[in-house]
């Protein structure tokens, strides 16, 4: 099957994917040697682990409905149930697709996302790209871009090691 957006385990004993598990996208893991891979849950549509690798950031389907608007969970330890954030603004958005990644220290995650329409997805793809810096383990999410012009898709992006920047490739449209 294919596999999207892999990331190593904190020990480097495993790699995480999305991919198909059922009727939904799921996070598997695998050996780094191989072996069978298994499901780690499932309806994940992104998902990071972090840097002290006690806790899986997650871009979800609210209660697996089929209705493709993802949010925001964590599962932690890495595998338990999934828990949905609850801080204003973020808890209260949807999104139709997106990329979440650790900052570098554990502090905070960025999350790429976009909401989406079917026209948009017509003429120029997602509408409404955001990225939202969301601190941890407590703090106000806020959204460090939000409805620029020109801002293209969300795509995959890695923090600079001071945790100030990303970087990341994409097509400006």
């Amino acid at each position: 099957r294919d596999c999207k957006d892999p990331f190593w385990s904190r020990d480097g004993t495993r790699i995480f994917y999305v991919s198909p598990a059922g009727n939904a996208e799921g996070l598997w893991a695998v050996g780094a040697a191989g072996g069978s891979p298994q499901v780690v849950l499932k309806n994940v549509s992104a998902a990071a682990l972090s840097p002290d690798g006690n806790t899986l950031a997650l871009l979800r389907e609210d209660n697996d409905q089929g209705n493709f608007f993802l949010s925001l969970w964590t599962s932690s330890p890495p595998g338990a149930e999934p828990v949905r954030y609850a801080r204003a603004p973020l808890a209260e958005k949807r999104f139709a697709t997106g990329f979440l990644r650790y900052a570098p220290d554990g502090s905070k995650i960025g999350l790429w996302a976009a909401a989406t329409s079917n026209e948009a997805q017509k003429e120029k793809g997602y509408a409404n790209p955001e990225f939202w810096i969301v601190p941890l383990p407590s703090g106000e999410p806020r959204a460090a871009l939000q409805s620029v012009s020109g801002l293209p898709d969300p795509a995959p992006f890695s923090w600079m090691p001071d945790g100030q920047r990303i970087v990341f490739g994409a097509e400006f449209p």
